[in-house]
C-alpha cells in the first residue's frame, strides 16, 4: 500500500539519521585516563612545564573544534531530525482517517510517541548546544534557564545584566552558560534549604563577570577543593567549571559559608565586538 510505503520510508529515514547522530555523539565523548602531552613545539632544551603554553593552547583549539561539532549536531537535529519527526506526526494524522475507531485510537497513542520523542530530540540538542545563544546571545539565553529552572525547582530565582551591549565569542558564550547551568544544577542537588537564587551578569569593556548565588546550605570551600583534585570527588563540578574557563582566558571564584549560602563568581576577559 502505497500510504504504509510512505510511512516504512520515513520511519526508515529517521531510524538511519538518528544512528548518524548517536555515531557524532560518541566522537564527543571525552576519553578517559591521564592526558599526555603531545606538543611537537617544544623550547630546545626547555625542561619539564616548557610546553605548558602550547599544550594549553592545543587544549583551546580541542574545546573549540568539540563546540563546533555540538552546535552542528544541534542544527542537524534541529533541522534535518526535527522535520522527518513532524513529517511521521503528519503521515500518522492523515493515516487516522482512513482506520477504524480501534486503529484510530492505536494511531494517536503512535502520535503521542512521536510528540515524546520530539521533545527528547529538542532537549538533547539544546544540551548538546542552546539554541538561544546563537539566535537571541548569552543574557536572554540565561535569563529564560534562570526562569525556567525556577519554575521547575519551586525556588525563587532573579536575574540581571548590567554594562555594554555586544556580541561574545561562541566560546565564551557557551563557557558561561555551562557554568551557570552547572552552579543550578549543585544548588538543586546540594543546597536542600535554599529559598533564594541572584543570577547576574556584568559586563565592561574588557570584562564580563557571571555571578551565582543562593542563601543555602553552605559548605567549607577548602575541604571541596581538596575533594575536586580526586576521581572520586568531582568537587560539585567545581574542576570542570574551572578548567572551562582556563580555557577562554577565564577563572573561578568561590566562596561559601556553611548554613549562610555559596557565590560562584565567573570572571572571563573579552572585548566588545
Amino acid at each position: 500500500m502505497p500510504a504504509k510505503r510512505l510511512r516504512d520510508e520515513r520511519r526508515g529515514g529517521l531510524t538511519r539519521y538518528l544512528r548518524l547522530v548517536v555515531r557524532g555523539l560518541r566522537r564527543l565523548r571525552p576519553r578517559r585516563g591521564p592526558e599526555r602531552c603531545r606538543c611537537l613545539s617544544r623550547p630546545q632544551g626547555g625542561g619539564p612545564g616548557a610546553c605548558a603554553e602550547p599544550c594549553a593552547a592545543a587544549r583551546s583549539l580541542l574545546e573549540r573544534a568539540r563546540q563546533d561539532e555540538r552546535a552542528r549536531l544541534a542544527r542537524d537535529l534541529h533541522d534535518q531530525a526535527g522535520q522527518q519527526i513532524a513529517s511521521l506526526k503528519l503521515g500518522l494524522q492523515l493515516l487516522g482517517r482512513d482506520v477504524t475507531p480501534a486503529g484510530s485510537a492505536r494511531l494517536n497513542a503512535l502520535v503521542g510517541h512521536v510528540d515524546e520523542l520530539a521533545r527528547d530530540l529538542n532537549r538533547v540538542a539544546a544540551e548538546l548546544r542552546p539554541a538561544g545563544l546563537d539566535d537571541l546571545g548569552l543574557v536572554p539565553t540565561l535569563q529564560a534557564m534562570v526562569e525556567e529552572w525556577s519554575l521547575e525547582r519551586g525556588i525563587r530565582a532573579s536575574f540581571a545584566a548590567h554594562g555594554p551591549e555586544g556580541t561574545l565569542s561562541s566560546d565564551v558564550d557557551v563557557t558561561l552558560y555551562r557554568v551557570a547551568q552547572e552552579s543550578l544544577t549543585n544548588i538543586s542537588k546540594h543546597a536542600l534549604t535554599a529559598t533564594s537564587v541572584s543570577v547576574i551578569v556584568h559586563r565592561t569593556i574588557g570584562a564580563i563577570e557571571l555571578v551565582v548565588e543562593d542563601n543555602g546550605d553552605g559548605f567549607e570551600v577548602p575541604a571541596l577543593q581538596s575533594k575536586s583534585g580526586t576521581s572520586q570527588q568531582s568537587g560539585h563540578g567545581v574542576l570542570g567549571m574551572r578548567e572551562r574557563l582556563t580555557l577562554v582566558g577565564g577563572r573561578l571564584e568561590l566562596e561559601s559559608t556553611p548554613s549562610v549560602g555559596t557565590r560562584v563568581r565567573a570572571w572571563v576577559p573579552c572585548g566588545v565586538i
